[in-house]
């Protein structure tokens, strides 16, 4: 465990790493993560009553079928959005908290490719709530990394939010790292931060947030809650803390600039006549946080994730309130709308490869497809998240 020494530098109230003390109490509930959490355990299975299906790490997925498709799959922009990559209305809000940042770590190598370039394995979350490593040509599951709860336990449980489940993972670009993040309680959120090869434990390394995202080029992480902290397990280099009412609540998985210099994230903030979306930016160089209105979403849409495309275009998910239509919404890094494309309904966004090439995503009906290089295909079935 690690805790933050507060210290004074220039006049801002900032922090210095210090180890063996526990991070502050966390907080008030993640009411969209709930949301989603309890729409998960009514998609796996209904009530408790229902025959429970064998667990997923006995079944052998057939290889994995790929077909070509054009580079054309995706449309462009309708008049429901711009298209010009002008910066939408923005505003820049000073970090409140930063820590003395270091210098970012050298640059690591990928974790073995298969020939035409995507990761040999991916880290997946099944619908029992167990999260594996998965081989990327077979589908087999290669082993266990654990299990909080299972979707027996949600559904005998009187109150699903009473049983915390492990709801996704990533790992960093080498696999050294494996984070772990587990839902829905505390309200702060819970990632684990495990090693590359050690399994999940109750008592691992916890770190206040509810998604993260993995550097493309080094051993760090950026995990997303009520704080936005940037770093690796034995140096955090980055910690600030979110002004919720100035730049909101992170929504999905933050993602990194082709540079390593940025993180990204979408975030929801509150209105008086409802909720605004906007792009949020933190530049590790200068530790200033940026937002930039996404006044091309819907009334009634929601957005969930981002992920970092080879040419800086970021993707994000766009869903309505109801679950009743989902999609996928190429933006540029100025928060413009570049296109839209299909995706299906249900979509849960895992994020790109290190190369930005090879997107990998869980569709509706819980199969774990991918897509780059002018390719497409479905890897694996019987599962909620997918992550390179």
């Amino acid at each position: 465990m690690f805790a933050l020494e507060p210290v004074n530098v220039g006049g801002l109230r900032s922090h210095k790493l210090e180890a063996t003390v526990s991070f502050p109490a966390m907080a008030p509930a993640r009411l969209p993560i709930l949301a989603g959490l309890v729409l998960v355990a009514a998609a796996c299975g209904g009530t408790s009553s229902e025959a429970t299906p064998a667990p997923l790490t006995t079944t052998t997925v057939p290889v994995a079928t790929t077909t070509s498709i054009p580079a054309t799959t995706t449309t462009t922009a309708s008049s429901s959005g711009p298209t010009t990559t002008a910066r939408p209305t923005s505003t820049t809000v000073p970090a409140t908290t930063t820590t003395t940042r270091l210098a970012a770590p050298d640059a690591i190598s990928a974790t073995p490719s298969l020939p035409d370039g995507r990761p040999r394995t991916f880290l997946a979350v099944t619908n029992d709530f167990e999260a594996v490593e998965v081989d990327t040509q077979t589908g087999d599951v290669l082993r266990s990394i654990g299990q909080a709860g299972s979707r027996a336990d949600l559904e005998a449980a009187e109150v699903a939010a009473a049983v915390n489940v492990i709801d996704a993972a990533w790992r960093t670009v080498d696999g050294s790292i494996l984070v772990v993040s587990e839902c829905c309680e505390p309200a702060a959120g819970a990632i684990h931060v495990l090693t590359g090869t050690e399994p999940w434990e109750f008592d691992a390394p916890t770190i206040p947030g509810w998604a993260a995202g993995a550097s493309p080029a080094t051993a760090e992480v950026a995990i997303v809650g009520y704080e936005i902290q940037v770093g690796r397990p034995d140096r955090w280099r980055y910690r600030d803390v979110v002004d919720p009412e100035i730049v909101g609540y992170a929504s999905g998985s933050p993602t990194w600039g082709r540079d390593g210099t940025r993180v990204f994230w979408i975030a929801e903030v509150p209105t008086n006549t409802g909720v605004r979306w906007v792009l949020a930016e933190l530049d590790l160089s200068t530790g200033e946080i940026s937002d930039t209105v996404l006044d091309w979403v819907p009334e009634d849409a929601r957005l969930a994730g981002l992920a970092a495309r080879a040419s800086g275009d970021l993707v994000t998910i766009v869903t309505t309130d109801a679950f009743t239509y989902t999609e996928g919404a190429v933006v540029s890094p100025v928060g413009a709308l570049v296109e839209r494309f299909e995706i299906g309904e249900g979509a849960v966004l895992g994020g790109y490869d290190p190369t930005g090439v090879f997107l990998i995503y869980v569709d509706g009906a819980g199969a774990v497809r991918w897509e780059g290089g002018g390719q497409a295909g479905t890897l694996a079935d019987g599962f909620i998240f997918a992550s390179w």
